[in-house]
C-alpha cells in the first residue's frame, strides 16, 4: 500500500498563457488575474502521433499571480475594504 506521500494526486500542465486579463481584486482584496491557458503537443498513441491541442481557463491568484508576471509578491498589498462616505 503507498505511503500518504504517494497517494497524493499530481497535475503537471505544460500550458502557455494565451490571454491573460488585468489585475483585477477579488471582493476579500485578494489580486486576481483571469487568464487563458494553451497547450499543444504531439502524443504516442497506437504506433502513430496524434496532435493534442486544449485550451482552459484558469484564474492566477496571490503569489502564483506575481511568479507568472515576474513581479515581486511582497511589493504588492491587498486592498483595504472600503467604507460609505458619510
Amino acid at each position: 500500500m503507498p505511503g500518504a506521500s504517494e497517494s497524493r494526486n499530481t497535475l503537471i500542465l505544460d500550458a502557455t498563457i494565451a490571454q491573460r486579463d488585468p489585475l483585477r481584486y477579488t471582493p476579500a482584496g485578494i489580486p486576481a488575474v483571469d487568464c487563458t491557458l494553451q497547450h499543444t503537443s504531439t502524443q504516442a498513441e497506437a504506433g502513430g502521433e496524434r496532435k493534442v491541442e486544449c485550451e482552459l481557463f484558469a484564474v492566477a491568484f496571490n503569489r502564483l499571480l506575481f511568479l507568472q508576471a515576474g513581479l515581486v509578491y511582497d511589493d504588492c498589498k491587498p486592498v483595504p475594504e472600503t467604507v460609505g462616505v458619510d
